[in-house]
């Protein structure tokens, strides 16, 4: 089974321009701080957007976008431009919807780009919690279990009032993984492994998994750094190794404000 997945997110304070509206609070950094449940808002509804500047002409292939609140069937599109033009840009990709988190691949270069969201007058101000642009990369050899349909945790707080009546509150819930890779004795997929785990402890370990990407799942997931187990299922000229890692989603959490 093949899995694909993004270390480095190419969103950051150097590369973001601009906004269209800010919430004074939930404000523009909050789009790439690694932590999805602290969004980014807008301040008003109609052709709002997220502008990047890369300087030089960039290419990227992913961007994902994890605990937002857009309601199904508004427009959400990643566009692309070498001049600061949107009228229409060159790339002008439409996002297909997703409850909680969405994602799109694709194979484009451009010095600028754009994530535009439009919704309804009456609907909340789009928020979101985390925006990834990127490359992706994949390992051939890899599966996930439990099938990512399960695996569900629920946080919940538990308490009784002074008079002894229970207060239940329900805070979050995510998902459990466990990953496995597994190898031959293959130089460039020891490489390749080699390059994931220092990518993934650069980003404090979390990346954006896509256990298939034939089907709409995404997820920001952190890694387990102290529970990475390794096996030598094979020994002699055709080592079979295999490593196993432990995720966990990032959760939505509860809002403040």
């Amino acid at each position: 089974m093949t899995f694909r997945y993004v270390t480095t997110n190419l969103l950051d304070v150097d590369s973001l321009d601009d906004v269209s509206t800010e919430n004074a609070i939930y404000t523009r950094d909050f789009l790439y701080n690694r932590r999805p449940s602290k969004p980014f808002r807008f301040t008003a509804t109609n052709a709002q957007w997220i502008k990047l500047d890369f300087g030089v002409n960039t290419r990227l292939t992913h961007v994902s976008i994890f605990n937002h609140n857009i309601v199904d069937g508004r427009e959400i599109r990643l566009q692309g431009n070498n001049a600061d033009a949107w009228a229409p840009p060159p790339l002008n990709q439409p996002l297909t919807w997703g409850d909680y988190s969405l994602y799109h691949h694709f194979n484009k270069g451009y010095q600028r780009w754009r994530l535009y969201v439009s919704v309804n007058v009456g609907d909340p101000y789009p928020q979101i919690g985390e925006l990834i642009l990127g490359r992706h990369a994949k390992f051939e050899n890899a599966w996930i279990q439990p099938d990512w349909g399960q695996g569900l945790n629920f946080s919940i707080a538990e308490a009784k009032t002074y008079f002894g009546q229970d207060w239940d509150y329900y805070l979050s819930q995510s998902q459990s993984f466990r990953l496995k890779i597994r190898n031959l004795n293959d130089p460039s997929t020891i490489d390749d492994l080699q390059q994931f785990f220092t990518d993934i402890q650069g980003s404090a370990g979390r990346f954006v998994l896509i256990p298939n990407d034939a089907l709409p799942f995404c997820f920001y997931v952190k890694v387990n750094m102290l529970d990475i187990d390794y096996e030598q299922i094979v020994r002699g000229e055709r080592d079979l190794n295999e490593w196993s890692l432990n995720l966990k989603t990032l959760v939505r959490g509860i809002t403040l404000l």
